[in-house]
């Protein structure tokens, strides 16, 4: 009866788009909720960082992976043969998406309200995309990456500048310690 009751309000609700279960305690008692496993569960299956990222505003997630099965055969074939997260970066840039309405991760992309109807019209051929906005994506990937590769290359190279810092230091340290043990062994 109960579960007919959440199926009827879940069914009436626009909003709702996912259920997630969680056991209220390890000994399946009823009337008693163990707050501490139950946050455990929460934290273990992603839901807290699930809840930060909506909360940001983006409540549709999709896999890289699908983003790039689906719609990778609407970029030129030189785009295509790239990495799931740059192609699913290049087809939002191409697209014209605003950035703020769009995120990538690790593995999905985050998209604000809306932005997933505009793909599908997009793969439905409601929406074409011009040739100057699939340069200027591929420019601001090649950009990006760019930016990475010289930011890693700085990283590196002030990552060097501090090891010797460091190997400096501890060698003053050593030479400090040596010669007040020479002059201690010296003044006896």
């Amino acid at each position: 009866k109960d579960l007919d009751v959440l199926l009827r309000a879940l069914s009436a609700s626009p909003a709702a788009h996912f259920v997630r279960c969680f056991r209220p305690n390890d000994s399946q008692q009823p009337g008693r909720l163990d707050r501490l496993y139950l946050l455990e569960q929460l934290r273990n299956c992603g839901t807290v960082q699930l809840l930060q990222v909506m909360q940001q505003g983006f409540p549709h997630r999709i896999d890289l992976k699908e983003v790039a099965d689906r719609y990778g055969q609407l970029l030129p074939a030189h785009l295509r043969g790239s990495s799931h997260r740059t192609l699913a970066q290049s087809l939002m840039l191409a697209h014209g998406v605003p950035r703020t309405d769009w995120s990538l991760g690790f593995t999905r992309l985050f998209l604000k309200a809306g932005q997933l109807s505009a793909l599908e019209d997009l793969k439905s051929g409601a929406g074409r995309l011009d040739a100057d906005m699939v340069a200027a994506a591929t420019r601001a990937v090649v950009l990006g990456r760019w930016r990475q590769a010289r930011s890693a290359a700085l990283c590196a190279v002030r990552l060097a500048r501090l090891a010797r810092e460091i190997r400096r230091r501890r060698l003053r340290r050593r030479f400090r310690v040596a010669v007040i043990a020479v002059a201690l062994v010296a003044s006896l």
